[in-house]
């Protein structure tokens, strides 16, 4: 009687695991590689991608506060009475902007936290200042030319922008980004972007309730002025009945 050998009948099983496995390591590879690399990624635009987004989120923030409080200013001053004798409608009732300022609170205090390794002292930010005046007034005396005539396209480059010198004094906050600052942000980023959507969705929830409510006050109107032309209708028949007027279309 033989000895049978294993080996052979082995082989192909032993073959596919070593495939498996190669596999399985070559996708970890990968993984570890492309996310090292959104790392490193992440880091060297750590720079302007921090104030950038930091900015976004004072602004969005100040301006929802804005919002929410004028909202709340205005319901009070409109009083109760002639907020329930409209409609009855999905308006802003006081639950939901409790509700709304609540949120934005929180994500305030949130961003406060997250922003402060990110801001800048007073000594950088008084020489920001102090750079800004020389800036300035080297501009106002390179404006004349040498005649004495004034330049007017010099001093378009010294104009400051409306639109574009708030979002100059926010970004002015922040410190010159680091390395420990770069890690920091490294760290913090996805609950910035997190953060960034739930300040949209506040935006939203509350565009959708106003959208909703001026939808209800048209559909009201709607109501009241189809009554008032069929009260004219009648008053007009009847008018004309009496001292033989007749409607002109």
């Amino acid at each position: 009687m033989g000895i049978v050998n294993s080996t052979a009948q082995l082989a192909p099983l032993s073959f596919a695991s070593s495939i498996t496995g190669f596999i399985s390591f070559a996708f970890t590879l990968l993984t570890f590689l492309r996310v090292f690399w959104e790392n490193i990624t992440t880091t060297f635009k750590a720079g302007r991608e921090s104030k950038n987004i930091l900015t976004t989120l004072r602004i969005e923030l100040e301006e929802e506060r804005c919002s929410l409080r004028e909202i709340k200013r205005h319901r009070r001053s409109r009083g109760v009475e002639r907020s329930q004798d409209v409609f009855k409608g999905p308006e802003l009732d006081e639950s939901a902007l409790r509700n709304l300022q609540t949120t934005v609170r929180r994500l305030t205090r949130r961003f406060e936290d997250m922003e402060r390794p990110f801001l800048a002292d007073e000594n950088e930010l008084a020489k920001r200042k102090a750079r800004q005046r020389r800036r300035l007034s080297r501009g106002r005396s390179g404006t004349r030319g040498p005649g004495g005539e004034y330049d007017f396209e010099k001093a378009k480059r010294y104009q400051s922008d409306g639109y574009e010198s708030d979002e100059d004094r926010v970004e002015d906050l922040y410190s010159t980004i680091s390395l420990r600052r770069r890690l920091t942000w490294l760290n913090c980023r996805s609950e910035a972007m997190d953060m960034l959507n739930a300040v949209n969705r506040v935006q939203t929830r509350r565009i959708a309730r106003q959208v909703g409510e001026i939808a209800c006050m048209l559909h009201s109107y709607k109501d009241l002025l189809d009554d008032m032309r069929h009260g004219v209708a009648v008053t007009e028949d009847r008018m004309s009945r009496v001292v033989g007027l007749r409607r002109v279309d």
